[in-house]
């Protein structure tokens, strides 16, 4: 398999994260005599974001009830109290890129975006992530969010290369992988928590092996 012509990514969970997650969950964990790794903690995060299906406005109660799942999960119990002191502690958490998004700043591949996200999207990209995309395509602007295909073809269109030629890398096997390969591009997974071990694709820890996997003569 050569390499592709364009290269799409994701952005949360790929391209940015909140540093501040687990500390915050931390922050409530800690004082209920509740132990986890801070490895551990974010593990179980993913996996609850994997399972629990996003709406394209979150609300305030969203976040409340995920938390709750996530708590549970961990095995905390989420009382009034617990909630409240990690709505408190997750308020205004800001994003940041990950280190390793710097592997991919001297691919010799055009980039581009596909995201769901609000109309910030290109405002927050600019602001925090240090790369020039070519192409960015948003759920908030175009009214369709991720796994529908729709927007893995909107995205496309933008292009002059086909399917076949285009790689996308996402942190999530059904909003990223799946629908990125029904529409014909070459999909990898981004497993930055290793909680897909059983992926039957291509799979990626970071960035940088990803960089690697595509573009091998080039890797350092």
């Amino acid at each position: 398999m050569g390499p592709p012509a364009f290269l799409f990514l994701d952005v949360a969970g790929t391209l940015v994260h909140k540093p501040g997650i687990a500390p915050a969950f931390q922050s409530v964990l800690r004082p209920a005599g509740t132990h986890a790794t801070d490895a551990h903690l974010l593990a179980t995060h993913k996996r609850m974001t994997e399972a629990v299906t996003f709406p394209m406005a979150t609300t305030p109660a969203f976040y409340r009830e995920f938390n709750a799942k996530v708590l549970q999960a961990l095995g905390c119990d989420p009382t009034v109290a617990r909630l409240d002191a990690l709505e408190r502690a997750c308020a205004h958490l800001p994003w940041q890129a990950f280190e390793d998004v710097a592997a991919l700043r001297s691919l010799p591949v055009p980039l581009g975006v596909i995201s769901n996200w609000d109309q910030r999207l290109r405002a927050q990209l600019a602001a925090i992530v240090p790369l020039e995309f070519r192409t960015i395509v948003g759920s908030a602007e175009l009214g369709v969010e991720k796994p529908d295909p729709r927007i893995y073809r909107h995205a496309l269109a933008q292009l002059s290369v086909p399917p076949d030629q285009v790689a996308f890398i996402g942190d999530s096997p059904a909003l990223d992988v799946a629908p990125a390969l029904a529409v014909g591009m070459r999909a990898v997974l981004l497993d930055r928590f290793d909680v897909f071990a059983d992926h039957p694709g291509e799979r990626v820890r970071t960035l940088s092996e990803f960089a690697a996997l595509l573009f091998p003569d080039t890797s350092a």
